[in-house]
């Protein structure tokens, strides 16, 4: 028979240890990996509803600040349009004492004169202004044309 039979000690050498890095296995983080999946997902909805609220947050704040843009922008038209009037009118209406005799007169006459400063020819403008001139004591009657989101559209004030 040959070697190693029988009892006989094989002389095959003997591997020595290397110095290799080892692998060591964890049994708590094992548990904690394999219990955390939900505890993970809840993570993951939660910052994905904290994205979702703070997008809603800027969508806020962006459509405030375009509503301040636009009163922003409609009181210059605004003050544009009040000294046109004035040019118009020949004096400074913004200034008058509101309780100055004949004062809802003027008031009716700007009003006309600011709704004349959005016609779109001058001689509209001219128009409304010389009817507001000659008419001393009657009241002035202006016509609006109907326009897209304007409630008070197509109708006259007198």
């Amino acid at each position: 028979p040959g070697p190693g039979a029988l009892g006989e000690a094989s002389m095959a050498p003997r591997r020595k240890k290397s110095d290799a890095p080892t692998v060591t296995f964890d049994v708590k983080a094992r548990y904690k990996y394999l219990t955390g999946f939900r505890k993970r997902k809840k993570e993951r909805q939660r910052k994905g509803h904290l994205q979702v609220m703070e997008k809603e947050r800027q969508d806020r704040i962006s459509v405030m600040r375009e509503h301040r843009e636009e009163v922003k922008k409609r009181w210059k038209e605004l003050q544009w349009a009040e000294r046109r009037a004035d040019k118009l009118f020949g004096g400074n209406l913004a200034l008058e004492d509101p309780d100055a005799p004949g004062s809802r007169r003027r008031k009716r006459q700007k009003a006309a004169l600011l709704a004349s400063a959005a016609a779109e020819t001058e001689g509209e403008l001219a128009a409304i202004a010389s009817s507001a001139a000659g008419a001393e004591g009657d009241p002035v009657t202006v016509a609006f044309a109907a326009e897209d989101g304007d409630p008070f559209g197509d109708c006259e004030v007198t």
